[in-house]
């Protein structure tokens, strides 16, 4: 992640890194979509925890154009900032 957090910028990469996938290259990640750990485990974030994961199983199943820009305005997808107080989810 780039410390100036640009979604923008972390798309490009992605780009980039796409045409590895047809020279046989696996990129590995990993992570949850919920990162407020202070609710973690708490059944009241079931309800906004889900609601940022159905947004964001359709945006990346979007294709291309319309995917890019849904990404690109992450926070305005429901429960947003619940799920992620900041783009690296740490708290200031």
């Amino acid at each position: 992640m780039d410390r100036n957090l640009d979604p923008a910028l972390h798309l490009a990469a992605g780009h980039a890194l796409a045409p590895l996938r047809h020279e046989g290259v696996l990129i590995v990640g990993s992570g949850m979509s919920f990162h407020t750990m202070r609710a973690y485990g708490d059944g009241r974030a079931t309800t906004p925890s889900q609601a940022f994961d159905q947004w964001l199983a359709e945006s990346t199943s979007l294709a291309g154009a319309a995917r890019a820009e849904r990404l690109l305005q992450w926070t305005r997808a429901p429960s947003a900032r619940f799920a992620h107080p900041r783009e690296e989810h740490r708290f200031r």
